[in-house]
């Protein structure tokens, strides 16, 4: 646990960094990720962590990643396939948490995957919220409190994001 927090530290610092720092700050993110997946491999948060790590570098635009690389020196190697097999694992063992299985969903569309986006997605909205992150992860597809309910009257499914996200756009 101790190693996780390491990572989250990182991670959040580097949202209030400079560029040098972001970077440097989201490489030990991965490694204290690893590292806390090393010590106990049933940790599903380490894996959530490492899962959503790599789902947001792999979006990099090509044109981010290039300047990175040249700049920096580039960002340790991630990919949606390892994001969805770390998140996947995550939901293996915590079934009921609700945040794995949101997580999942924007990997599987990073990926391409919508139509298991989507089913990810109403998986985790389907579930009661029982941690004090589960709204914000709601609210992050576009439903909070109210809207979660109102997504089960609709018969289409149209649920969006900012006017931006639909998981109905996801058949």
């Amino acid at each position: 646990v101790n190693v996780l927090s390491l990572a989250v530290c990182h991670g959040t610092l580097g949202l209030y960094s400079d560029t040098r720092t972001k970077i440097k700050y989201s490489r030990l993110m991965e490694q204290e990720a690893e590292r806390a997946i090393a010590l106990d491999p049933n940790y599903a948060w380490a894996h959530h962590l490492l899962g959503r790590w790599n789902y947001e570098v792999a979006s990099l635009g090509a044109a981010t990643k290039l300047a990175v690389r040249i700049i920096y020196g580039g960002l340790p190697d991630a990919s949606c396939a390892k994001a969805i097999t770390e998140l996947r694992r995550a939901v293996e063992l915590e079934p009921k948490a609700l945040s794995h299985r949101i997580d999942l969903g924007f990997a599987y569309l990073a990926a391409g995957q919508k139509g298991k986006a989507r089913a990810s997605f109403e998986q985790g909205l389907a579930m009661p919220s029982a941690e004090k992150h589960d709204e914000v992860d709601k609210a992050r597809l576009g439903l909070g409190k109210a809207a979660a309910g109102k997504q089960q009257q609709k018969s289409r499914g149209e649920m969006t994001h900012g006017g931006s996200f639909s998981i109905g756009r996801l058949r």
